[in-house]
């Protein structure tokens, strides 16, 4: 089994866009990611279930470390003033 310390994300493409999805990571920050890395179920599921009968990555399929890609540290989402200034009307 593939015990290694690092993580790698399944890819539509070898070439990766700017960071443009947004990300949030368990409550610890958010970020933006590039858009190749969330990939349709169609390609997903036969690399997850290849990955749990073999114990390794299908290496004929397309992975990105994660300390390769670009990613960018957003600020919290928070309620639009939009949403606090209809409150404060109340």
């Amino acid at each position: 089994m593939e015990l290694s310390g690092e993580s790698n994300f399944l890819a539509s493409s070898e070439r990766l866009s700017k960071p443009e999805v947004y990300v949030e990571l368990g409550g610890q920050g958010q970020e933006l990611w590039p858009r190749e890395l969330f990939v349709p179920f169609s390609a997903a599921s036969p690399a997850l279930c290849g990955f749990l009968q073999s114990g390794s990555r299908d290496q004929s399929l397309r992975w990105v470390a994660i300390e390769s890609f670009c990613r960018l540290a957003v600020k919290a989402r928070g309620p639009s003033n939009k949403a606090r200034d209809s409150d404060a009307q109340l």
